[in-house]
């Protein structure tokens, strides 16, 4: 959807995105992110960002679909727990 974030008011932000363990592998991730993307250029987009926890093991997902690490960290508190996310972008929202 829309950023959420004022520093990136020109992108359009995932929000969250998780697949079961028995879709891993299957290519579901990919087209989820590419029909994400397809609607986010439909409302104007040519970029997009999304925050990942700083210890998913899964950040090679979004490495493989052209995001870099942007080097933006946030912090947040869920309950009495810190977690720190790290910032993805897209500057292409074509995928292959």
């Amino acid at each position: 959807g829309e950023a959420r974030d004022e520093k990136y008011s020109d992108f359009a932000e995932i929000y969250s995105i998780y697949l079961l363990k028995q879709f891993h592998g299957q290519g579901s991730g990919f087209m989820l992110l590419k029909a994400l993307f397809s609607d986010f250029i439909k409302t104007g987009h040519d970029k997009c960002y999304v925050w990942v926890l700083n210890d998913n093991v899964f950040t090679h997902f979004y490495e493989r679909t052209g995001a870099k690490n942007n080097g933006d960290t946030r912090k947040d508190t869920i309950g009495k727990i810190e977690i720190t996310s790290l910032c993805y972008e897209w500057k292409n929202l074509i995928l292959p």
